[in-house]
């Protein structure tokens, strides 16, 4: 059975799938009208709503298979599109929406001769998808331009001439540029046009050079410019030589309209990010004829990353030195955290400590950044550091901070690389939540302390990731020999009165007369018996226990779980945050002196 396709995110392109079309329209719902973004592939099709006022207001896309396709219609008259399915009817409206229609019958009619309007979509291969569309002048020899649609995809760059004279003038000139061919950009004519170029090796053995592709000026190549630096693409100048290893090419994850400027003064216009950091090109004519409106800030030089927490779609950039914060804010796409974390940990910082070619730290620069932060570390901790890496934090309130983690024999400690005190950290070894506390295949080192999670993209990837957290693991305090640090304990190993465990507030284990023991990672006791079900490692908990005086009470989760003989032996972790109570007594003696009268007569 097929899966339903979603209709709140943007198309997954299967790898053996090819887009047809992809363009804005209006979903009509009886007297609504709704903005989509229309994405037509050789399987299905999708209309997503893409305006938030209108999401808020109750608009959904819609979806659908081709092969649920009967029947499709045009209408002059109302510019309108209706297509009928199996079960229900759809109807579009849009200055481009009988480019769909042209499709569809084409599909519905294969045995018909194919629209020259359409002819040249159907050349996407499988698993290409659209990036950016837009109109340019493409510079065949001077003053001869031909004026166009240039489409940027996943693979490629293509030019499609209009017709008559204009295809008359790129005879001869290649129209079609594959990414890995291009090794740079070149922005030319006082920033109004963008060069492609490519490598260029003479016949007579002569030095390799640079050359120009394909030369395009206004319409859309300032944003055609700012989706390149994105993608990685280097800037190049004139006389420049062709770079001796260039490096692929990767789509942006953001290319879109947006706003892009100081938290007080934005300005509007096309907004790319990608490994090549991020772009923006205006669309302000004034400032795209003067060539101001590229403008940009790679990864290297951010230091922080803070989201909006009331518009998910915005963030500010704090970039290295005393260069003021940059508002960044998408039209449509909400961009994670953890996006732009792996964003910056691909691109190690350049300045500050020497990192080998995993982005490890030299053990002289570990203990002279424990040394200069040891304040963080809680008395008595032990200051000896087996290793660090250069990484990227991610907090729980979104904030991406640039920094370095070091490994101690005692816990964890980052250490930004802006200087902030406030962003410093150390997570305790005895309270890590082994359970949880994993390595992903990205590189991202996740630590749970007390059932806080905390977020480190490392610079070097998923095996300098790993060696960290193995270097954490052999290195972890075990708790029986860090005893004294937590008071609370000798209240609670031993003989107790009674335990009783809750998950989220509903009781699920309750005890009484038991022993407690000091584990390795927390503190344990048997069950008596099987535990409950909705018991398993890893799992949240809220403990209160003691005995008739004074009762403890924290959350913690489940480190342990043992099969007996006799019964589970259960591990729960300790914790920091425990709330003392003192127990009310059901009895007190009272001296009551007996010559006088308790009742009034």
């Amino acid at each position: 059975m097929d899966q339903p396709i979603p209709v709140d995110r943007p198309l997954e392109i299967e790898p053996d799938e090819a887009v047809i079309a992809e363009l804005d329209a209006y979903l009509l719902r009886g007297l609504m009208a709704w903005h989509v973004r229309l994405t037509l592939t050789d399987r299905r099709a999708q209309f997503r709503a893409t305006h938030r006022l209108e999401r808020l207001a109750g608009a959904r896309g819609d979806a659908f298979y081709i092969r649920e396709l009967k029947e499709v219609s045009w209408s002059r008259v109302t510019q309108q599109l209706t297509i009928t399915l199996d079960e229900r009817t759809i109807r579009l409206s849009g200055g481009e929406v009988h480019i769909i229609y042209k499709h569809l019958n084409a599909i519905l009619n294969p045995n018909t001769e194919p629209d020259e309007e359409i002819a040249g979509t159907w050349a996407f291969a499988p698993g290409e998808r659209l990036l950016l569309e837009g109109n340019v002048d493409v510079v065949v020899r001077d003053p001869l331009w031909a004026s166009g649609e240039i489409q940027l995809t996943n693979r490629r760059i293509r030019f499609k001439p209009g017709r008559g004279v204009q295809r008359l003038l790129v005879s001869g000139k290649p129209v079609e540029i594959n990414l890995e061919d291009i090794d740079g950009i070149r922005i030319s004519r006082n920033g109004t046009g963008l060069d492609l170029l490519w490598h260029y090796e003479p016949e007579d053995g002569e030095q390799p050079t640079l050359e120009i592709g394909l030369e395009m000026v206004r319409g859309a190549s300032s944003a055609l410019a700012a989706a390149f630096l994105a993608m990685g693409a280097p800037k190049m100048s004139p006389g420049d030589l062709p770079p001796s290893h260039a490096e692929a090419l990767l789509p942006p994850i953001v290319l879109e309209s947006g706003r892009y400027g100081s938290t007080t003064i934005a300005r509007t216009g096309t907004l790319a990010i990608g490994k090549g950091g991020i772009w923006f090109t205006s669309d302000d004519l004034v400032a795209t004829v003067a060539g101001t409106s590229a403008d940009g800030i790679r990864f290297t030089e951010i230091t922080r990353i803070e989201h909006d927490e009331s518009n998910r779609c915005a963030f500010d950039v704090y970039p290295r030195g005393e260069r003021s914060a940059q508002r960044i804010e998408t039209d449509k796409t909400t961009i994670s955290s953890t996006r732009l974390a792996l964003l910056m940990a691909a691109e190690p910082p350049t300045q500050g400590m020497m990192l080998d070619s995993r982005s490890r730290l030299d053990l002289k620069d570990v203990k002279n950044l424990i040394r200069m932060n040891g304040a963080i570390l809680p008395d008595d901790r032990s200051q000896v550091g087996v290793g660090g890496a250069a990484a990227v934090r991610i907090t729980r309130k979104g904030q991406i901070i640039r920094g370095w983690v070091i490994v101690l024999k005692s816990g964890l400690m980052f250490v930004p690389t802006g200087g902030r005190a406030e962003d410093r950290l150390y997570l305790d070894g005895p309270l890590v939540d082994r359970t949880r506390s994993n390595v992903d295949e990205d590189g991202i080192l996740t630590i749970v302390v007390e059932r806080r999670s905390e977020a480190f993209a490392i610079c070097g990837g998923h095996g300098t990731a790993d060696e960290l957290w193995r270097a954490l693991w052999a290195h972890l305090p075990d708790i029986r020999s860090m005893a004294d640090r937590y008071p609370y304990l000798d209240a609670i190993t031993g003989r107790i009165g009674h335990l009783r465990m809750s998950h989220r507030q509903r009781e699920i284990m309750s005890l009484r007369m038991l022993n407690t023991a000091i584990e390795r990672e927390g503190l344990g006791f048997s069950a008596a018996g099987l535990a409950p079900d909705i018991l398993s490692v890893g799992t949240d908990i809220e403990i209160e226990m003691g005995n008739q005086e004074v009762v403890y009470c924290f959350r913690t989760h489940v480190a342990r779980i043992d099969r007996t003989e006799t019964g589970d032996f259960i591990v729960i972790g300790l914790s920091t945050r425990v709330q003392r109570r003192d127990n009310r007594r059901r009895a007190f003696r009272v001296a009551i002196d007996q010559l006088l009268s308790l009742h009034k007569l």
